[in-house]
């Protein structure tokens, strides 16, 4: 069973949704998973949607190379940017990067009992597929810049029951959502 399988827990916050967030991922399934209300794909679809990333291209390596660390830092660790073609940053496939991350530190998370990934994936994610009357969330930017603190805050606070568990608004159908 995956992370998602469990209950909701308390939302006091916006600075506890992360974490509520990182409870409700499940790996498996790479879906943010909320028993009685539906699913939020997690992929690179959903990413490239949300923040506008590349989602396509090379891999992303994520890797320590000792040998060329230590090479760089033996003759000036500011001769770095020489050497690396910043050009091909662009061609990487960032979306899918993002996805494995959080993938593999959810996969840690019970080891570690911290969760380390890019969580504003998930909560950008989630704050997006809800229902929300009455509240103006702008539509023609990417969907990271339509959400500021202030507004997170808002519709966070509109989302919590009154026993201060999540989940007070529905899911609605969207591009990231299923019931």
């Amino acid at each position: 069973m995956g992370r998602g399988q469990q209950s909701q827990p308390a939302a006091s916050s916006s600075s506890t949704v992360p974490k509520l967030m990182a409870e409700c991922y499940d790996v498996d399934s790479s879906e943010l998973v909320f028993p009685g209300r539906g699913r939020i794909s997690v992929n690179a679809d959903s990413v490239c949607r949300a923040f506008g990333l590349p989602n396509n291209g090379d891999e992303v390596k994520y890797e320590l190379d000792v040998g060329a660390i230590n090479f760089i830092n033996a003759i000036s660790p500011r001769c770095y940017l020489a050497i690396v073609d910043l050009s091909c940053v662009k061609k990487l496939n960032w979306c899918r990067f993002v996805v494995d991350q959080l993938k593999d530190v959810a996969t840690k998370m019970g080891k570690r009992r911290s969760f380390k990934g890019c969580l504003l994936v998930l909560v950008i994610l989630y704050v997006d597929s809800l229902l929300v009357d009455n509240v103006k969330i702008p539509s023609t930017m990417l969907r990271v810049a339509a959400w500021s603190r202030k507004l997170l805050d808002q519709v966070i606070k509109l989302d919590t029951n009154r026993d201060d568990s999540f989940g007070k608004l529905k899911l609605k159908g969207s591009s990231y959502s299923t019931p």
